[in-house]
């Protein structure tokens, strides 16, 4: 935030560094065997994130449902540091359940508009079938 002297107006800039964006994402530059360097992270980086199937540019239900779930397991110590490689592998597997799970939700409408539609129709059928019995036994003379 910028707030210079003789000025009415205070500028901000909202965009945030590569080094804020690792602040945030929990990245760490970790040696390796061969001496060089990786970088692993709590969380993914925002270039790995954006080419998984959840960056819809709003914070989603789904987004923080995998969230809290990745949360859990860091605290239960179950799950630590990805690598960036792993990180990527991740999104591409959430993307494939993400495709998965819009797939299934739109079959889901179509089998429930369907099923509709049928209820509908056997309602149509089965008062056309009393129309037809009522109009039979009013042919049929009493004995």
């Amino acid at each position: 935030m910028l707030h210079p002297p003789n000025d009415d107006y205070v500028y901000v800039d909202d965009h945030l560094t590569e080094d804020e964006i690792d602040l945030i994402c929990g990245v760490y530059h970790v040696h390796t065997d061969d001496n060089q360097t990786s970088l692993s992270s709590w969380w993914p980086r925002s270039n790995i994130w954006d080419i998984g199937g959840m960056n819809l540019g709003v914070w989603t239900p789904d987004n923080e449902e995998w969230y809290l779930a990745r949360l859990a397991k860091l605290t239960h110590g179950e799950e630590g540091l990805k690598t960036s490689a792993d990180w990527r592998n991740h999104v591409k597997r959430m993307k494939k359940t993400w495709r998965l799970r819009e797939t299934l939700s739109q079959w889901r409408g179509s089998l429930r508009d369907h099923m509709q539609y049928l209820r509908r129709r056997s309602y149509t059928i089965n008062v056309f079938l009393r129309t037809i019995t009522v109009t039979a036994l009013e042919a049929v003379p009493c004995i």
